[in-house]
């Protein structure tokens, strides 16, 4: 996998407990970072596609088996 030089901004004290993690973990900051992003988006992904399957679903609509109109009546269907 080709690799993208990304710049990130975090505060001081936070690269600081990261990198010594990191270290702790026998890994490079960037190794470290990367892996938790990575995680977290393998994490999110089921998710996001059960939402592009549900928003298909929408557009298609439901098929209600009415299609060739409806052989009830609202009468019929409360008759006592």
């Amino acid at each position: 996998m080709a690799l993208k030089d990304v710049t990130v901004s975090l505060p001081e004290e936070l690269v600081r407990a990261a990198r010594q993690i990191a270290i702790d973990r026998g890994l490079s900051l960037s190794a470290y970072l990367a892996r938790l992003i990575e995680e977290n988006v393998l994490r999110q992904r089921p998710a996001s596609e059960a939402r592009d399957r549900i928003r298909q679903r929408i557009h298609e609509g439901i098929d209600f088996g009415i299609r060739d109109g409806v052989t009830w009546t609202r009468e019929s269907l409360h008759r006592r």
